[in-house]
């Protein structure tokens, strides 16, 4: 997770003023996904289901990198007893809110502040990415990374992004983006079968996932702003700022099928077990 400084703008209805706010960036995605704890447009039914197809062995150790609140690792430590599981995420805000939930749950999860792109203790049976790709330069990074630390015949679960169909040019400058910088499914699942993995499972995301990952975030957002404008954590600007969409949200900078899925593909897959991958 990138670290700074971010700043949102608030509006005050009387009188019209904007509001600057200047907000550590790993807190405004705490803030932001309080309403939607998965950090992804997923359901958390299907989560449950996707973490289930790992199926660690008993006494075995599972890892995530670049695990935010840790909802897939609670997930998966929930629905297997004695099974070890560690997180790693740079942000410590995250982990915070990721012990949180484990003691309101009663899980026990080791949680590592660190950098999951230089992570290099242990040898899992299972090691879940998803949505941090960014942090190894992409998806070869991210299947070299996980190969590292996963013990032949284990298992993986990556959330990444795809193309759904060729990208517009509307698309591509707001996301800032080429078409050769995400593949489409089909090319992501020919990616990971070529780095010696089974493909067990998958999930595209739908309409409604976005729907509700956009609006539980965005509205988050809003809540907390306007409960926050005129407090001492705020302090006004004379500048005019641009109107413009809030940051991410698809659905106003994008134009409609604008082809972007993420995660395109969340789903276990299996390091084969020869002489090539041990």
């Amino acid at each position: 997770m990138v670290t700074g400084e971010e700043t949102i703008r608030a509006v005050q209805r009387s009188p019209v003023r904007w509001i600057v706010l200047v907000v550590d960036r790993s807190q405004i995605s705490l803030l932001a996904h309080a309403d939607h704890p998965v950090a992804a447009p997923i359901s958390e039914r299907r989560v449950s289901q996707l973490v289930g197809r790992l199926r660690p062995p008993a006494g075995s150790s599972v890892l995530d990198l670049g695990c935010g609140e840790g909802l897939w690792l609670l997930a998966t430590a929930a629905s297997n007893p004695g099974v070890t599981c560690t997180g790693v995420d740079l942000s410590v805000s995250a982990l915070g809110q990721a012990r949180r939930h484990a003691d309101a749950q009663g899980i026990d999860v080791r949680w590592v502040p660190g950098d999951a792109a230089t992570w290099t203790e242990g040898a899992y049976e299972a090691v879940i990415c998803v949505g941090a790709s960014h942090a190894f330069g992409g998806l070869d990074g991210t299947l070299a990374a996980v190969r590292r630390l996963l013990r032949p015949g284990g298992r993986v679960l990556i959330g990444d992004t795809i193309w759904e169909r060729p990208p517009s040019d509307a698309a591509q400058q707001a996301l800032d983006a080429g078409p050769n910088d995400f593949p489409d499914l089909a090319g992501l699942v020919e990616r990971v079968l070529q780095d010696e993995f089974e493909v067990l499972d998958g999930h595209v995301s739908t309409l409604e996932e976005w729907d509700d990952y956009e609006w539980a975030w965005t509205g988050a957002l809003t809540r907390w702003a306007t409960s926050t404008a005129g407090t001492a954590l705020c302090r006004p600007s004379r500048r005019t700022p641009r109107r413009t969409a809030p940051p991410g949200r698809l659905a106003e900078r994008l134009p409609p099928r604008a082809g972007l899925r993420l995660p395109g593909f969340a789903g276990p897959a299996q390091r084969r077990i020869s002489a090539a991958t041990s």
